[in-house]
């Protein structure tokens, strides 16, 4: 074989390579979309599962500066929020119970010690693996959640509940357990929320009028992807097992359709995706969609009310 030949052969393999890496790219992001599918078919399995138990989908708990407390049940005296709620459904019930039955300092030990537990199906795998990211210091509670140890590091989610068509204010709950048990404390209103979960939520299937195939139950959330591991992300700083927050709750409003994430921009009421199609959501009565980016904004939000029964 002369030099020539030997160049020819090599540039011929080099256009075969540069052809099919597309392509394998393009199988393997195939599989990632088809893996978070099924991360939000679980997770609608395990809220209709909540609901058959206790009658409501699983609710947002207090606020954002608490976590779930294994003792204190499922209902409106549970701090915690819906992902810490579905831990039972999702084979994670030791999870749950992390802590059940153990007085200070060892209680607050083992709450840190859930908060730093990922569990692979919160995570889309185009995003990024499960793990715990640091915490940073922007708030006091994302480092000191209340009744829980320091952390320094926590699991995060890539999937949110649907909170509705409306934005209602952020609530950090109150300052311990007494005053969260006082039947004269102030919660925040959340009487125009048209979601499936928000504060202290316990929406039955009923309520959701427009049909359970026409509403969503949880979609990705959007997220910057420069913030994907640094915990710097406003919608992405704090522990997935908190209470209400845009951490774990999203919004379907018109002014914020799904978005593809984008390097630089951060938006922590909207849903989103790192898939470059669409984002991936599953609704009310378990199945499982891809929403485009291109989704008219009407229909979206319209997704997003469980009640506004639309066409009607």
């Amino acid at each position: 074989m002369t030099l020539v030949e030997l160049l020819v052969v090599i540039a011929v393999i080099g256009i075969l390579v540069s052809l099919l890496l597309p392509a394998v790219q393009n199988v393997r992001e195939s599989a990632r979309r088809l893996g978070c599918s099924n991360n939000l078919k679980q997770l609608g399995l395990a809220s209709l599962a909540h609901h058959e138990i206790h009658g409501h989908f699983p609710s947002g708990g207090w606020g954002h500066a608490w976590v779930g407390l294994p003792e204190r049940g499922f209902g409106l005296s549970q701090p915690g929020g819906w992902i810490y709620d579905v831990l039972p459904f999702i084979e994670a019930e030791a999870l749950h119970k992390l802590g059940q039955g153990l007085v200070d300092p060892d209680r607050r030990l083992a709450s840190a010690e859930r908060l730093r537990t990922p569990i692979s199906i919160m995570n889309c795998p185009t995003r990024r693996h499960p793990a715990a990211w640091p915490t940073v210091d922007v708030m006091p509670h994302l480092k000191n959640p209340r009744e829980t140890a320091t952390v320094h590091a926590v699991a995060r989610s890539d999937y949110a509940i649907n909170t509705g068509d409306t934005r209602v204010v952020a609530f950090e709950g109150p300052i311990d357990l007494t005053d969260g048990d006082r039947a004269d404390y102030a919660w925040a209103d959340m009487s125009l929320t048209t979601g499936v979960s928000h504060l202290r939520s316990l929406v039955p299937i009923a309520a959701v009028r427009d049909g359970a195939s026409q509403t969503y139950l949880v979609g990705e959330k959007y997220i910057n992807p420069a913030s994907y591991t640094n915990g710097e992300d406003a919608g992405d700083n704090e522990s997935m097992y908190n209470g209400f927050c845009v951490d774990m709750h999203r919004y379907a409003t018109i002014e914020h359709p799904p978005l593809h994430d984008r390097m630089g921009y951060s938006d922590p009421l909207r849903f989103g995706s790192a898939h470059a199609n669409g984002c991936n959501f599953v609704f009310c009565d378990g199945s499982v969609q891809s929403i485009s980016y291109s989704v008219d904004p009407e229909v979206h939000r319209a997704n997003g009310n469980r009640k506004d029964r639309l066409g009607e």
